[in-house]
């Protein structure tokens, strides 16, 4: 008969995690049912029921049952290939608590087909708790002992493994980053030396694009100087031949003025010997009468003469004295007259020939002197044309020149920009490589700051290693001793501890169980 106290206790079972639920089974029937302390490959086979469902429900270890289709793969898995008919009519006989779920618990209740209530009743070593639960603390903490050695065995050959690439890696980066380094201080070295050489010929090209203005400003300044002398030249040439012809015209005038003068002269002479001659003739006639008469006087009074010769000569005399000589005298007068004007106008004709011939000479003398400065005007237009023409070329060179001077000038700006580029380029990298040689010592400070760490790591992991190694041994030893010493219903968990135990000795390494099996601890 089923008492509500026997379906409690199965509940409460079947409310416990699988492995607990293994356990308790394998310590009701140690001895009895199945009696597994006689068939361990049965206690083995209630170890793989544990660890299946573990696996198959979604709550792992804190799983406690299974539902129709996780309970129908352990089956499967475990026992044998069911049909759904039959899968369904095992899983109903196994759910003795009518919950539609499958328990370890019952999964096995209905494997062994043994009497549930039994199961919900058996005793679990009370009396051997203390020892079950010293062994259960004991095996736990070598457990945990070792997955904590096989972590920090773990991080330490992996922060070895890395401690010594990143060591490596940053060895391999500082010398690089010295050689590149290296190379960059040469490169800036090189680009300052270059920007200083660029620097002097710009300096220079800006100094010869100076001195090329200059002599251009100079050239032009001298073209047009040359300019303006060749235009005054040129005006001086066409003053010279305006004088020059305003001579030839003055010196033909006056040569014609001379002749004209020299042919009025002529006339004057001539017209004053006539005139000259008339009053000669005139003074002549006066003279003669004067002497015939002073003679006829002399006679008259001559005693030596006789008295006939006396009177004809006072008669003659009478009557010459008779005569009028107004006429004469005034035909005289008016002759002197005559002469007088003629003299002066022959006079006159003469200055007026002198003056002509000095103008002839004068107007003669402009003219060569105009020649002479038209010849000047001419040579020192000449000469300005070729000073002008000199001037040009010069200043057509200056330009040239210039223009040359000013393409050096750009170019050795250019130049002096792409190298002060160049510098601060090569400055830039130097500063990148100081700092990529800087990170790189700092990498490999902290390379070997982790070598430190891992080879403390190491040694942390040894020290686990040998934590591990004694808990296992005094886990172990102790495991040993309580087998030989809990006689009651507890030696299921006792089996579990030691399968548990044994499991766990899959994780060490052969170098870990050879010095587990050599290490001797003293028995608890």
């Amino acid at each position: 008969m089923v008492t509500t106290t026997d379906m409690q206790k199965l509940k409460q079972l079947n409310a416990l995690t699988y492995k607990e639920q293994g356990v308790w089974f394998l310590n009701a029937y140690w001895k009895t049912g199945p009696t597994f302390s006689e068939n361990p490959e049965e206690a083995e086979k209630v170890w793989e029921y544990v660890h299946k469902c573990v696996e198959l429900d979604t709550k792992g270890e804190d799983g406690c049952e299974l539902d129709e289709f996780q309970a129908h793969r352990v089956l499967e898995q475990l026992e044998e290939a069911l049909t759904v008919k039959d899968m369904r009519k095992v899983l109903t006989a196994a759910d003795v608590d009518f919950n539609r779920y499958v328990s370890l618990a019952e999964f096995m209740i209905y494997k062994y087909k043994v009497e549930w209530k039994f199961l919900v009743n058996a005793a679990q070593g009370e009396q051997d708790a203390e020892k079950i639960d010293m062994a259960t603390k004991m095996l736990e903490d070598a457990q945990v002992a070792l997955a904590e050695s096989e972590t920090k065995r773990t991080e330490a050959r992996e922060n070895e493994k890395v401690a010594k690439s990143e060591e490596k890696t940053a060895k391999a980066l500082e010398v690089e980053a010295i050689g590149t380094e290296a190379k960059a201080l040469r490169t800036e070295k090189e680009a300052i030396e270059d920007e200083k050489q660029a620097k002097l010929s710009e300096a220079m090209a800006i100094q010869s694009e100076r001195a090329a203005k200059a002599a251009e400003k100079k050239a032009i300044h001298a073209e047009m100087e040359a300019k303006s002398c060749e235009s005054a030249a040129v005006e001086s040439e066409a003053n010279a031949k305006t004088v020059e012809s305003d001579a030839f015209t003055s010196e033909t005038e006056a040569r014609k003025a001379e002749e004209t003068a020299i042919s009025a002269e002529k006339e004057q002479l001539h017209a004053e010997a006539e005139v000259t001659k008339a009053l000669s003739q005139l003074t002549r006639e006066e003279d003669a009468f004067n002497t015939k008469k002073a003679k006829l006087k002399a006679d008259s009074e001559d005693m030596n003469n006789g008295v006939v010769k006396r009177g004809r000569a006072s008669a003659e005399l009478a009557a010459l004295e008779c005569k009028d000589p107004l006429p004469l005298q005034r035909a005289k007068i008016n002759q002197e007259a005559a002469v007088r004007k003629q003299q002066r106008a022959t006079r006159a004709a003469a200055g007026a020939r002198a003056a002509a011939q000095l103008s002839r000479a004068n107007a003669e003398s402009a003219r060569v002197k105009a020649v002479q400065a038209r010849e000047e005007a001419e040579e020192a237009r000449q000469a300005a044309v070729r000073r002008r023409e000199q001037a040009v070329k010069a200043r057509e060179i200056s330009e040239k020149d210039r223009a040359s001077a000013e393409e050096s000038r750009e170019s050795a700006e250019q130049k002096a920009r792409q190298a002060e580029a160049s510098r601060k380029t090569a400055e830039a990298a130097r500063e990148d490589a100081v700092a990529s040689r800087e990170a790189a010592e700092e990498s490999r400070k902290a390379a070997e700051a982790s070598r430190a760490e891992a080879e403390a790591s190491r040694e942390a992991a040894e020290v686990a290693v040998e934590n591990m190694i004694k808990k296992f041994s005094e886990a172990e030893a102790y495991l040993e001793k309580v087998k030989l010493e809990v006689n009651s219903a507890g030696k299921g968990k006792i089996w579990w501890l030691n399968r548990e135990l044994e499991e766990s000795k899959k994780y060490m390494s052969q170098a870990q169980l050879a010095r587990l099996a050599a290490t001797e601890y003293v028995k608890v």
